[in-house]
């Protein structure tokens, strides 16, 4: 018994209950990203055409990188990313994704991985801000004159550091922010046309308003009205009326980027990037320069009259893809969609407004191949009327499948389609053609993406006949 009583002992010593408590596990490292940028589209592009999606619009000045206005392209604009890292995190390591569904990537910094259609980088964020204005290519540096259309953001990002954001390392090398342009596709949330006078039509709603801007070189001469965009489905005319002056429409900017998420440091370095772009210079502001690092693509050369909106959430992640691992606690987009309204028939404005006269302007269009629809096979609850007007609204589109693979030949192709539930293009196929294939299976591609006002019940069978004709060859 005494030996019995005596093991009881040591062993409930050496399962010894202490009242020591083991310290907490420390909390998951957090950190959220930040993204600002810009889509260039043009009214008489089709709604599904290649734009440009980047950052910065204007000129680039070599001497005095941080002080101008660097050139932004959306065939689109360059989109920004910035992390901040979550209270008592430190330090954390991510990887960082940016897909394109349906484009190209034509510049990024830094150097990542590059799959396909999707980008890659490896970052190990942490505390405290840091600068790479000495890594940024310059012009004439290799990293600028790889670029393949001639233009280099990268040289601009100087520009775009903040002192609120985490120090990004990608490959050993500290940076501030993670920076891509892309030529990109796809449809947008609102569609214009100006078959009778300027219109306009929703697919999804906006987080916010809308803002209708008439500029010229300067802001005394830049008008704006911010008004309410049409409710999903339907048809609205453009405002025509200039009822406010461009500080009003500066304001509602900055105040749809705070609502967005952005930062005040991140909302300033966006303006640094558009304000002249979009509103005009500032009174007493230096003449703006022809571009001193090629000329910047027609999406983000400044228009003259132009209409404005923040993108959704749901189309930037559709057009933009953007994932991390591990997740982040939340990512904030604020991307900027502004719409030509002056057709290239007449010619455009160039960079600040110096017009065509220093040839940035596009020369006046020429006739090209024909293209005519019948009045679409209909079945289902939509309108053939309503059907139609869709279609229309995608002619460039259709005209770039006839004009890249047989542009000489007259014919006609058939096609047939069918409409969701939520007024996407669920099937697609060619009926019947008398052109070469190619032209149909690019219809098919294209029409893939195309968005049709959500049918009241069930889905909606279409057929439609195009006709095409080629150029006119007379002068």
């Amino acid at each position: 018994m005494r030996v019995g009583w005596i093991a009881g002992v040591l062993l409930a010593a050496c399962s010894g209950v202490s009242n020591e408590e083991e310290p907490p596990p420390p909390p998951p490292a957090t950190y959220e990203v930040h993204e600002w940028g810009f889509i260039g589209h043009h009214i008489d592009e089709g709604e599904n055409a290649v734009r440009h999606v980047g950052a910065t619009p204007g000129r680039f000045d070599p001497n005095a990188l941080g002080f101008g206005h660097g050139g932004l392209h959306l065939r689109g604009g360059k989109p920004i990313l910035y992390v901040h890292l979550g209270e008592g995190t430190d330090r954390t390591s991510f990887q960082a994704r940016v897909t394109i569904p349906d484009g190209r990537f034509v510049e990024f910094l830094p150097a990542g991985t590059q799959t396909g259609n999707a980008l890659t980088w490896q970052v190990e964020a942490r505390r405290g801000s840091c600068s790479a204005v000495a890594s940024y290519p310059g012009v004439g540096s290799p990293g600028c004159s790889r670029v393949p259309d001639g233009y280099c953001e990268a040289a601009e990002l100087g520009m775009y550091e903040t002192d609120d954001a985490a120090c990004l390392q990608v490959d050993g090398q500290d940076w501030n922010h993670l920076f891509y342009r892309a030529d990109a596709s796809g449809a947008l949330p609102m569609h214009f046309t100006n078959d009778a006078g300027l219109m306009m039509q929703a697919n999804v709603a906006l987080e916010g308003k809308m803002i209708r801007i008439w500029r010229n070189a300067n802001r005394a001469e830049t008008k704006v009205q911010i008004f309410d965009a049409p409710p999903p489905g339907q048809e609205m005319a453009v405002p025509d009326a200039q009822l406010g002056s461009a500080d009003e429409g500066i304001a509602y900017v900055r105040q749809e980027l705070t609502a967005h998420g952005m930062s005040a440091a991140e909302s300033d370095a966006f303006m640094r990037a558009w304000e002249t772009n979009l509103f005009g210079a500032r009174e007493g502001a230096p003449a703006i320069e022809p571009l001193q690092n090629g000329r910047p693509p027609e999406g983000l050369q400044a228009a003259t009259q132009a209409v404005a909106y923040f993108l959704p959430e749901s189309a930037a992640n559709r057009l933009l893809g953007l994932s991390f691992e591990p997740a982040p606690t939340s990512v904030k987009r604020a991307i900027l969609v502004r719409v030509d309204l002056v057709s290239r028939a007449v010619g455009t404005i160039g960079i600040g407004n110096l017009g065509n006269h220093l040839g940035y302007g596009a020369p006046p269009r020429t006739r090209g191949s024909q293209i005519r629809t019948t009045l679409p096979e209909v079945d289902g609850a939509l309108s053939p009327q309503v059907v139609r007007r869709i279609i229309r609204r995608y002619r460039s589109a259709v005209r770039g499948c006839y004009e890249d693979h047989e542009p000489m030949v007259e014919g006609a192709v058939d096609i047939s389609f069918t409409v969701g539930g939520e007024g996407t293009v669920t099937q697609a196929a060619v009926a019947e053609t008398s052109l070469d294939e190619a032209v149909g299976t690019c219809l098919v591609q294209r029409l893939r993406s195309w968005r049709f006002p959500t049918p009241e019940t069930g889905t909606v069978e279409v057929r439609q006949r195009y006709l095409f004709e080629p150029p006119n060859e007379d002068p």
